[in-house]
This record gives structure tokens, C-alpha cells and sequence, in this order.
């Protein structure tokens, strides 16, 4: 701060005490024996005892690893007296129990186990895991059965070769859908396989609409056909007609009009 640019009045000109003060707290006191406080600065170096660290009455130590004395509570109606009462009864009987098993007790029991079979077992069953094998199900009368569900409707669909004789609820098909749409929904899975005419069809349907009933019988009467001929499930499967559609009404909220809808928001 001493130096600077040509004419320009530095600072040890300008202000000569400040000047003295700012030396002295970067270099320390002066070396050429003055004390230098010849601008009526006070001495502003601090003496080297005076920074020294303070002495502390017992080094300190790590605390251990679990202290119970040293456990916060959790709450407000924590008993700690009661907490470490608990504590110090459950450590003897765990002591004792440690102290009860031997070495050779644990040897006796690790050496009744075959580990080498254990693993050969565990290899052979992953090994010999394989794709499904599907059979064909029937009862005693030679039906097959296939339930099937959609949104709130059930089905139960029961088909046995025959002249191709369609019921539902003890009703024909087209009387009992209101909607042709509906009536073909239903067969589709005999028309995807080509054995329309080859089977009696036998369903009862409950719940939910006509559109949902006629879902339910779609996919009974797919899994009923899977049972029946294992083979049509390479037609069934990439139709998407043995997936069971899980879309279902969302239900209405608290507070809202609807199940997304809201209601109509007023300032006042």
C-alpha cells in the first residue's frame, strides 16, 4: 500500500497511522529494535502465549460403539430407567444361551446336512424347467369348463362337441342380447379357431351388463376351448382372447363430481 502510481498519494503519506497499524498486524513487530509506535498507533501484536491452545483435563476419548447410557429418548413418555431395566434382564439370558452351544454341538448338527446334494437338487430343478406343459381337462360327461370375467360380470362357460347349440341363462344366444355386436363378441373365439358348429356351448353369466356379460362369455369360452385342445392356444393367445382385461370403472371420490371430474371451483 505503500507504493503507488506516479503522482498519487499513498497510503503511508495520507494516513500514516493506519499505515503503521496495517504493518503491523502483517509483518509482526519491527525488527530494527523501534517499537514501532512512533505514529501513536498501539502495539497490536498478540503475544505468542496467548494464542497458545487451551489445555484441556482429560484427552478426549471415542465413545463407544453402543452407549445406552447415552441413548436419547424417543419420545416424551420415554422411561429410560425402565428401557435399561429391560436391557440389562435380556443380557443374561442371551449370555446363557450363547454360552449353552458348543463347537461341537454346531459340528454335529452342519454335519447331518449334505450340502452336495442340497445343490445337485436345487441344479437338477432349475435344469429341468421347462416350458408348461398343458394337458387336456374334461370331466366325466366330457365337457370342458372356462370361466371367464370382465368389469363386474362373471361367467361360467361349459362346451362338449356337438351340433353347435349356443345357451346363455338357459336362453338362445341372439335372444339374449339385445345387440347383434354383442352376440358376435362372445363367439368370436369359436370363429378364430374355426369350429363354429363343432361344440355345444353351454353358459351362465351374472353381473354387470350386457356388454360385460358378453366379455365374461368371450373369455370362458377361450380358456373352456384351452382346456379342451391345448393346441388352439397358439390361435387363442396372440388374439389376445385368454388375456383377462382388467379396465374396470374407476371409482367415484370424496369431494369430486365424479371419479376425475371436479367441481366447479368459486372464488367466494
Amino acid at each position: 500500500a505503500g507504493v503507488g502510481p506516479a503522482g498519487a498519494i499513498t497510503l503511508r503519506q495520507q494516513r500514516p497511522s493506519a499505515w503503521t497499524g496495517l504493518r503491523a498486524l502483517t509483518t509482526g513487530p519491527p525488527t530494527d529494535g523501534s517499537d514501532g509506535n512512533s505514529h501513536g498507533v498501539p502495539d497490536l501484536t498478540v503475544p505468542a502465549a496467548a494464542v497458545a491452545p487451551p489445555t484441556l483435563e482429560k484427552p478426549t476419548e471415542l465413545p463407544p460403539a453402543i452407549n445406552l447410557e447415552t441413548l436419547q429418548p424417543l419420545s416424551d413418555d420415554f422411561n429410560e430407567e425402565e428401557f435399561l431395566a429391560r436391557i440389562e434382564a435380556i443380557l443374561p439370558r442371551w449370555e446363557a444361551v450363547w454360552n449353552s452351544l458348543s463347537t461341537a454341538e454346531i459340528d454335529q448338527k452342519l454335519s447331518g446336512l449334505n450340502f452336495d446334494e442340497l445343490n445337485s437338487s436345487a441344479t437338477r430343478k432349475w435344469e429341468n424347467t421347462g416350458p408348461l406343459v398343458r394337458t387336456k381337462k374334461v370331466d366325466k360327461l366330457g365337457r370342458a369348463y372356462g370361466t371367464g370375467r370382465r368389469k363386474r360380470s362373471t361367467a361360467c362357460v361349459w362346451i362338449r362337441p356337438g351340433t353347435g347349440e349356443f345357451t346363455v341363462n338357459k336362453r338362445q344366444l341372439p335372444d339374449y342380447f339385445d345387440f347383434d355386436l354383442h352376440s358376435m363378441h362372445a363367439f368370436e373365439p369359436l370363429q378364430a379357431v374355426r369350429k363354429a358348429g363343432a361344440f355345444n356351448v353351454h353358459c351362465i353369466v351374472f353381473g354387470g351388463g350386457l356388454g360385460g356379460q358378453a366379455g365374461a362369455i368371450r373369455l370362458g369360452l377361450a380358456r373352456a376351448l384351452q382346456n379342451f385342445d391345448p393346441e388352439l392356444r397358439r390361435i387363442l393367445k396372440p388374439l389376445g382372447m385368454l388375456t383377462r382385461d382388467s379396465r374396470v370403472v374407476e371409482q367415484k371420490k370424496p369431494g369430486q363430481h365424479k371419479a376425475r371430474k371436479k367441481y366447479q371451483w368459486v372464488k367466494r
